[in-house]
């Protein structure tokens, strides 16, 4: 980190000179911190961005995730928290490793990264789940995300919130009803896609009336 150093002499009754250190430490951590927070914004704009693309060159169905292969499932009540069957150790080597490929000599950045992704990693195991919806978003999330649990927790939390605003749809006549279900059929278990396009064409459908 860089230190800028501006000293000034008083030329009367022989004082020391006076010098005013500027640290610019904090300045350079706050725009890192930002950096950060901008990549995970960044990432889950450009996965709806890429589906909006698909949806304008006319693609019928949603992608299909490959499943991943995991460890034995830790259940509860018969629902399963998948991020809890993973290794810790292989979690944290995994955490650290990334960390290091992505900020090289910035250590201070593989530190607050690998605090960032340990602490979503203990929030996700800590999880109770406790219906099949949590279950699936999770599960979604992480086949989708792998190791980055960051970007795991805020997809299972912005997929839970959207998944709650479908449910609170005032749904006034039959052809809302069925917007709202062309719109489950398609995008399944992706309910901020579902909430994209019942108000997409909801909207299209008010502008007909």
């Amino acid at each position: 980190m860089a230190t800028m150093i501006l000293a000034g002499c008083s030329n009367t009754g022989g004082e020391a000179p006076v010098q005013t250190v500027v640290d610019l430490t904090l300045n350079e951590t706050e725009s890192q911190t930002q950096t950060i927070l901008d990549e995970v914004a960044e990432k889950e704009n450009n996965e709806i961005d890429n589906v909006i693309e698909q949806e304008t060159q006319d693609v019928s169905e949603p992608e299909v995730l490959e499943e991943k292969s995991s460890p034995e499932k830790k259940q509860t009540d018969g629902f399963t928290n998948i991020i809890s069957t993973l290794d810790k150790t292989v979690v944290e080597e995994t955490i650290k490793a990334d960390a290091k490929e992505r900020w090289d000599d910035d250590f201070k950045m593989q530190a607050y990264q690998v605090e960032k992704q340990t602490t979503a990693y203990n929030n996700l195991t800590s999880l109770n789940i406790e219906n099949e919806v949590k279950e699936t978003i999770l599960q979604d999330a992480y086949s989708r995300w792998d190791y980055d649990f960051a970007m795991i927790e805020h997809t299972f939390e912005s997929q839970l919130e959207a998944y709650t605003e479908v449910q609170n749809f005032s749904l006034e006549t039959a052809d809302e009803r069925k917007i709202l279900d062309n719109a489950l059929a398609r995008w399944g278990n992706d309910f901020k896609m579902v909430v994209y396009e019942f108000n997409k064409q909801l909207e299209a459908y008010k502008s007909l009336q």
